[in-house]
């Protein structure tokens, strides 16, 4: 690492160097090469290529190939798991299949795909070292046949089988279960060992099966995972390459004097003598397995490492955690450590702070790393027992988690802590900072008409879990898919037409100090341009109001909304074809969550900051509620929603433009148009939680 004296005088690139070229080290260049880096990488055997058959690539990881510019249909050629077949070791269905791609498609933000492993190695590759210029960044530098035996993790060195040494500012392992690296990291050998178990890998094209009346009908579903267990034996086979070829794992207990590795040549007579238990319809399929492709390999575990950093110097994938084949993460999970790395390693990073950030990498990611590693070895121990193959609750988590944004909150908090005695400010579930106002009053509507137009769509969850003000506050289902509303409110006060418009977050729970739970929808955001209710809602009841512009047009068939703040306009709202309708949509009158803050004069601890609860929602005025007079309520499919993007931050209320560009639309859940009266006004009674 070059001599700084503890100062840099500007930032510059960081020179990246990453030990191991396989899918965690090239998607960590790819990353890092995105955020401006200049990276090396270093791979010991002479192609760099692949080895192994196909890979999960669940929600969490295709998510965020996605975000890399990965097209994971077209240029990796994954297919989507669309059905899971589970049979007894005999052949026979233990039960009817399950369509689990409509299933996981209401559920996921993202898809569950199934891929060959060259395949995304060779697009990851490419997209971290081409240099035609389509690329973010300067390209990866790949070197092939560059054995590392020696790392100096303090000065971000390493030093080749043939003698050279390269310097970094920092040192990335991702040199696999039996890595280099993480014998200098941990100051000791840390070695793998055996579970116990071994694999063999090996595909079939599916008109093999298709041709053959003993097996078609394990091909005849496109997308089917299929799934057969005997013990301490089981047989997965899912398809891959556009569903032309089936991947095959079976896993048994390991009697044989193996080496580790994934290279290893499999003994078809061994493989059918091992399974002969299984039925002939299961025989018949793996008599079809080409002796000459068949593949074996050692499963192995390892210790839980206390800390993957050292210096300048971190691990990631299996260099820091490896993985059974029992929850289809392993290659996931090095693809979220790499993305995590890049986020808290922007552009901009300097030197010095590096061993810091790494620490703050660590954070993000052990905890969710070794985790997911323990609910493997738990699904390993419950199908040899005769248990369940999936916990649910362990898939869930897997699955429902995007490390994108997870990183990148984490790394925010990170930034914030370093300058303490910056206040926040009302709304948090979108700004960083500002400075507080003072309370006023509310005016009295009784008597006024109103209408409102709600627009309920579906968005991610794993960004928007970030706005809230703090981790008391989750979604109470760990769907990545999560149900938003947004209404907007237009009534009269002396003459004046006044607009609201309020972003919920439905579905939500908060748990308290106490252990007592209280659900309903967050109220993560209120644009209004009355000025008389804005600093009451705010620091009166914790309401998170911003004041901002509205051009409107309001009709009997539509209705157009666009909030305007700073000049820029940051939401366009449209309904049209309304008609009308009798029936109220279910979810109207739920308890709403919010979060009162008032800053100190000395932080950072602040004035105020509690937990609100209101017993129910209304359609004026955030929770300035009423009884009301609803006369007619409309209805249409016909419904237009845009968060804008920024092309300036506000500077009172930074975060604001930026936090509700990235709110993602999937698609709207229904519009429900309200015209009414008040017929008399109060605040609602609140709770402080």
């Amino acid at each position: 690492m070059p001599e700084t004296n503890g100062v840099e005088s500007a930032p510059r690139p960081l020179h990246v160097v990453i030990v191991g070229a396989g899918i965690g080290g090239c998607t960590a260049a790819l990353a890092l090469r995105q955020q401006g880096h200049n990276v090396t990488l270093l791979e010991r055997s002479e192609l760099a290529r692949e080895l192994g058959a196909a890979i999960h690539l669940a929600p969490n990881a295709n998510g965020l190939l996605k975000r890399l510019g990965i097209d994971t249909d077209n240029e990796v050629g994954a297919c989507e798991a669309e059905w899971f077949s589970h049979y007894l070791s005999n052949g026979e269905l233990k039960m009817p299949p399950i369509h689990v791609g409509e299933i996981n498609r209401a559920r996921w933000e993202h898809a569950w795909l199934l891929a060959h492993r060259v395949d995304l190695h060779n697009t990851l590759k490419y997209k971290a070292t081409e240099s035609s210029g389509h690329s973010k960044g300067p390209p990866a530098h790949l070197r092939t046949q560059s054995e590392v035996v020696r790392v100096d993790c303090e000065y971000a060195t390493v030093q080749l089988k043939n003698g050279e040494s390269i310097a970094g500012d920092v040192i990335i392992g991702a040199d696999g279960v039996n890595s280099i690296v993480r014998e200098s990291v941990a100051g000791r050998p840390v070695k793998p060992v055996p579970s116990g178990r071994s694999a063999f890998r090996w595909l079939i094209p599916r008109k093999t099966l298709e041709d053959d009346p003993a097996t078609a009908n394990y091909a005849e579903r496109k997308g089917n995972m299929t799934l057969m267990i005997d013990g301490p034996k089981t047989l997965v086979m899912y398809p891959c390459r556009d569903n032309t070829e089936f991947n095959f794992l079976a896993i048994h207990p390991d009697t044989q004097n193996l080496t580790e590795g994934w290279g290893q040549r499999g003994d078809k007579e061994k493989l059918l003598q091992i399974f002969d238990g299984f039925g002939a319809e299961v025989k018949a399929l793996l008599s079809k397995v080409d002796p000459l492709s068949l593949k074996i390999w050692k499963l192995m575990d390892m210790e839980v490492l206390q800390s993957w950093i050292r210096g300048s110097t971190t691990l990631l994938g299996d260099a820091a955690h490896p993985f059974l084949p029992y929850l289809g993460q392993g290659g996931g999970c090095a693809i979220e450590d790499a993305v995590s790395l890049a986020v808290v390693l922007p552009k901009g990073t300097r030197v010095q702070e590096i061993p810091a950030r790494l620490k703050l990498y660590q954070d993000c990611r052990m905890e969710r790393a070794n985790n997911l590693q323990e609910y493997t070895r738990e699904a390993c121990r419950s199908r040899e027992r005769g248990g369940p193959p999936i916990n649910p609750i362990h898939t869930a988590y897997g699955y429902g988690h995007d490390e994108f944004f997870h990183s990148s909150k984490m790394y925010r908090e990170w930034i914030e802590a370093q300058t303490p005695t910056r206040p926040k400010i009302m709304p948090l579930a979108i700004t960083a900072h500002s400075m507080r106002e003072l309370p006023s009053s509310c005016p009295d509507l009784r008597g006024q008409e109103f209408i409102s137009a709600t627009i309920a769509f579906r968005s991610s969850r794993t960004y928007l879990e970030n706005l809230f003000p703090s981790s008391s506050f989750t979604f109470k289902l760990p769907d990545t898919i999560a149900h938003v509303r947004l209404t907007f409110t237009s009534y009269t006060i002396a003459g004046q037409q006044k607009n609201r418009l309020h972003l919920s977050l439905n579905g939500v729970k908060y748990t308290a100090k106490t252990g007592e739970i209280h659900t309903g929808d967050y109220l993560a955001l209120v644009l209004s341009d009355d000025h008389e209710t804005l600093i009451s809602d705010r620091e009166l009841y914790g309401i998170p109001t911003v004041l901002c512009k509205f051009e409107t047009q309001i009709a009997t068939d539509h209705i157009v909304v666009k909030a305007i703040y700073h000049d820029q306009a940051i939401i366009t709202f449209s309904v049209h074809d309304l008609n009308e309708t009798e029936d109220p949509q279910p979810d109207n009158g739920n308890p709403v969550l919010t979060y009162k803050y008032i800053p100190s004069l000395s932080p950072p601890t602040p004035d105020v900051a509690y937990k609100i609860r209101f017993p129910d929602n209304a359609h004026t005025q955030g929770f300035a509620s009423a009884k009301s007079t609803a006369e007619r309520r409309y209805g249409t499919r016909n419904a237009t929603l845009r968060f804008e993007d920024s092309v300036m931050e506000s500077s009172t209320s930074p975060g604001l433009l930026s936090g509700l560009s990235e709110i993602l639309n999937f698609g709207v859940d229904y519009v429900e148009v309200v015209k009414g009266e008040w017929e008399l006004l109060k605040r609602k009674a609140m709770v402080v939680v």
